[in-house]
């Protein structure tokens, strides 16, 4: 399939945008410099400023060229544009950079983004499964960053069930400390939606007792 690309000029100033620098006029929006994604073929976006004429935005990945960038212009009045390119293989995980380049007046601009792809497996590390454990029940686990998480335990005699909501971190880890824990075995079922709307469910369980002697912590279990 034939791509129609735009072709652009980048522009420190233009109406509607004063005060312009060079960081502004071009920018690669995904993946953000510094972030860890799950996706081993981002579609790298950034949007420039732009009038008609000029050169077409290049990218390059990890020092080898990728491609020209397809380019979509800004609704009116706005004179900027979009512009998206996807690898056309996976990425291995670990450390990656990518560097857009276009043309002002002769004058090659740069944006640059360093990111690193990491798979990260949704799994409850703690307690571990079918283990025994006294006093206070802290759940630790691993999911995708950004992932929104539904955390249950519920208690195999009595039914009784704890919830718990959170939002994973860019490290991929996750904790949660319930305020109660009823003894007994109980099962934690955590289920995790992705940003991009996958779910995934995972389950263990663990035997909570009593701590020997007094608590410090009398609120732990019941």
């Amino acid at each position: 399939m034939q791509h129609k690309f735009f072709k652009v000029m980048l522009l420190l100033m233009v109406s509607n945008y004063t005060n312009m620098n060079a960081s502004s006029a071009l920018t690669i929006n995904f993946p953000k410099n510094g972030s860890i994604i799950p996706d081993n073929k981002p579609k790298i976006t950034g949007t420039a400023i732009a009038v008609n004429g000029g050169g077409s935005i290049s990218v390059s990945l990890d020092g080898k060229f990728l491609g020209f960038a397809t380019e979509i212009f800004c609704p009116p009045p706005q004179p900027c544009i979009n512009w998206n390119i996807t690898p056309n293989k996976p990425l291995k995980e670990g450390v990656h950079t990518v560097v857009a380049t276009a043309q002002l007046d002769g004058n090659f601009l740069t944006a640059k983004s360093t990111f690193t792809i990491k798979k990260f497996k949704l799994a409850i590390l703690s307690p571990a499964n079918d283990s025994t454990i006294a006093g206070s029940v802290v759940v630790r686990g691993t999911a995708q960053p950004g992932s929104a998480l539904a955390i249950q335990i519920i208690n195999v005699q009595t039914g009784k069930s704890t919830l718990g909501k959170l939002k994973v971190d860019d490290t991929g880890i996750w904790s949660f400390r319930p305020a109660r824990v009823i003894l007994g075995r109980n099962v934690i079922r955590v289920t995790a939606t992705s940003a991009t709307g996958a779910i995934t469910t995972v389950s263990s369980s663990f035997i909570l007792v009593a701590p020997a002697g007094p608590s410090s912590n009398s609120s732990c279990c019941r």
